[in-house]
């Protein structure tokens, strides 16, 4: 092992290949890429728009939305009676790891309040939909 360079790091992102769909040939070229491809989805390709990735079908999205407001309200709640549980017992104060658990459900909750709904309206609304505002 002596003599051997061993890398324990991992590839570098540029050197690994992420297939964006299965119209795309492994090369990123567009020369070679767009040959099968029809002529709207060429046009796309070339204008380097990629508008075809960023939108979800609409069951998907709609699945998506009612699941994360599912969690959503799940995470609200359960973190709720937690504090509340914790706070309204007094047995269960003393206690430092009930402490930071209380801490803990805090910060969950100000995640199910600001940045969860705040996905729910991007998936929901779609990227595009908030960036032209």
């Amino acid at each position: 092992m002596a003599g051997q360079n061993v890398s324990l790091m991992p590839p570098p992102l540029s050197a690994l290949h992420f297939p964006l769909s299965s119209n795309f040939s492994a090369s990123p070229t567009v020369s070679e890429s767009s040959s099968h491809l029809n002529t709207s989805q060429q046009q796309e390709v070339e204008a380097g728009d990629g508008s075809h990735h960023d939108e979800l079908p609409v069951i998907a999205r709609s699945v998506s939305v009612a699941a994360l407001s599912v969690l959503i309200l799940l995470s609200f709640h359960g973190n709720m009676w937690v504090v509340l549980a914790i706070l309204l017992r007094p047995h269960l104060r003393g206690a430092m790891a009930n402490i930071f658990t209380v801490s803990l459900c805090c910060v969950d909750l100000l995640a199910s309040t600001v940045s969860m709904p705040l996905s729910l309206l991007t998936l929901a609304a779609g990227p595009r939909a908030i960036s032209e505002q």
